[in-house]
């Protein structure tokens, strides 16, 4: 017999429109941080989209270098690939 798989972790606090948008926006490194002990991969929602947070740094290197190529990166990813550098504002000073 095998067992399922365990479902991966959502990350807490998620408001039903917004998801996990407000906690992103208010602080986003505070945010991201709170999901470490989580587990490896966190779930979480971006308005109705769900999205992944990469913990462990072998999954993000498999990610991004190893499996890169036949990985789906979705919409939000895409959108911010578009993003023109000059849209991006700099750290204040």
């Amino acid at each position: 017999m095998t067992r399922a798989a365990d479902p991966l972790p959502t990350a807490p606090g998620a408001l039903p429109l917004t998801g996990h948008v407000l906690q992103l926006r208010r602080n986003p490194l505070a945010s991201v941080q709170a999901q470490r002990d989580r587990g490896d991969v966190v779930a979480f929602r971006l308005g109705r989209q769900r999205a992944y947070l990469v913990n462990d740094p072998e999954l993000v290197h498999q990610i991004l270098v190893t499996q890169a190529h036949g990985l789906t990166k979705g919409v939000l990813f895409q959108q911010g690939r578009r993003t023109p550098p000059s849209c991006v504002r700099p750290p204040p000073p």
